[in-house]
């Protein structure tokens, strides 16, 4: 009887990650996107979901978005106030992403996270 209940169970945990895991790649951002920042979005939906797929943590934190530069980062905690351990920092023009410059203090983390962002800019 408790192995009928635990394979029942199981595939229902299972299934449960799995939504939940693209909800946490989600990043939130505002209305009134310029080009350049709807291609950081774009970007970084690419990133996030080849992260996601790689079983790591995905950029969860805007930190601060403006025409011309914006910071995002990998936090423990949605509400962060301060970027943690990874930082991601871009400097747009009005059409294009120019430079990306990524910091990790976690070296183990460091080839996911630059394979994902090398990745998405040349799918």
């Amino acid at each position: 009887m408790k192995r009928m209940r635990l394979r029942r169970l199981i595939p229902a945990l299972l299934l449960s990650l799995a939504l939940a895991l693209p909800a946490a790649a989600e990043l939130s951002w505002p209305d009134g996107l310029t080009a350049a920042q709807e291609k950081l979005k774009t970007y970084m939906e690419q990133v996030n979901e080849t992260l996601v797929q790689q079983g790591a943590s995905p950029f969860n934190r805007l930190f601060e978005l403006y025409s011309g530069f914006a910071s995002l980062a990998v936090t423990s905690a949605d509400d962060a106030e301060i970027p943690e351990n990874v930082e991601l920092t871009v400097t747009m023009d009005e059409s294009t992403l120019c430079v990306l410059t990524l910091r990790v203090s976690d070296t183990g983390t460091f080839v996911s996270l630059a394979g994902a962002c090398i990745q998405a800019a040349c799918p």
